[in-house]
Protein backbone atom coordinates (compact mmCIF):
# COMPACT_ATOMS: atom_id res chain seq x y z
CA UNK A 1 0.00 0.00 0.00
CA UNK A 2 2.90 2.72 1.04
CA UNK A 3 4.40 1.61 -2.05
CA UNK A 4 1.85 2.25 -4.17
CA UNK A 5 0.84 5.26 -2.61
CA UNK A 6 4.77 6.59 -2.85
CA UNK A 7 4.45 5.67 -7.05
CA UNK A 8 1.78 7.59 -7.10
CA UNK A 9 2.78 10.58 -5.38
CA UNK A 10 6.32 10.20 -8.13
CA UNK A 11 4.05 9.88 -11.07
CA UNK A 12 2.14 13.38 -10.33
CA UNK A 13 5.45 14.78 -8.99
CA UNK A 14 6.85 13.82 -12.75
CA UNK A 15 3.36 15.15 -14.33
CA UNK A 16 3.75 18.54 -12.72
CA UNK A 17 7.64 19.11 -13.31
CA UNK A 18 6.73 18.02 -17.09
CA UNK A 19 4.01 20.60 -16.98
CA UNK A 20 5.53 23.48 -14.86
CA UNK A 21 8.91 23.23 -17.13
CA UNK A 22 6.25 23.07 -20.33
CA UNK A 23 8.18 20.10 -21.47
CA UNK A 24 6.96 19.06 -25.41
CA UNK A 25 5.63 15.92 -24.75
CA UNK A 26 4.32 13.22 -27.26
CA UNK A 27 0.92 13.55 -26.36
CA UNK A 28 -0.17 10.04 -26.58
CA UNK A 29 2.75 9.28 -24.27
CA UNK A 30 1.50 12.05 -21.65
CA UNK A 31 -2.20 10.60 -22.26
CA UNK A 32 -0.73 7.04 -21.29
CA UNK A 33 0.79 8.13 -18.23
CA UNK A 34 -2.29 10.18 -17.19
CA UNK A 35 -4.47 6.44 -17.47
CA UNK A 36 -1.69 4.38 -15.94
CA UNK A 37 -1.79 7.16 -12.72
CA UNK A 38 -5.84 7.00 -12.59
CA UNK A 39 -5.31 3.08 -12.69
CA UNK A 40 -2.90 2.76 -9.78
CA UNK A 41 -5.39 5.20 -8.14
CA UNK A 42 -8.14 3.55 -8.86
CA UNK A 43 -6.56 0.12 -7.87
CA UNK A 44 -5.61 1.48 -4.37
CA UNK A 45 -9.25 2.84 -3.68
CA UNK A 46 -10.20 -0.68 -4.37
CA UNK A 47 -7.71 -1.65 -1.29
Amino acid sequence: NIKLETLITSCKETIKIYQEKQVDLIPEHFYDLLQKLNEKQNFIELL
